[in-house]
């Protein structure tokens, strides 16, 4: 499975990470032009395809993947296109194995789930 990392190239892909919690739920999901997100390949009925996430959009449980693909942030397809600002949010999130997404934060607050 491969990962890639990029600038949205235009506002037409929606996210496809968790409904509840998505940046953009208000936007019907939709990842702007310019937005950071993150493409996920996949292979279903011999159709391969990838899909897209806003960085704040991508799980614990994705960083995980990712970790079990590639050694480290340097390693994933587009990463050295990235801003610096961006480069330096994705090497945290990759030793914390959290993106900071402040609305997943809360319901985790909510759920009683860390301080």
């Amino acid at each position: 499975m491969g990962y890639h990392l990029e600038y949205a190239k235009s506002n037409r892909s929606k996210c496809t990470g968790p409904k509840t919690t998505c940046v953009s739920v208000e936007n019907n999901r939709t990842i702007e032009k310019g937005d950071l997100r993150v493409g996920v390949d996949f292979e279903r009925g011999g159709r391969e395809g990838t899909v897209w996430k806003h960085w704040l959009c991508v799980t614990s449980k994705v960083i995980e993947n990712m970790k079990e693909t590639v050694e480290s942030p340097e390693d994933i397809d587009g990463f050295d296109t990235l801003k610096d600002a961006d480069q330096d949010k994705i090497r945290e999130a990759w030793e914390s194995g959290d993106v900071g997404n402040p609305i997943m934060a809360a319901k985790a607050k909510e759920k009683g789930c860390g301080s």
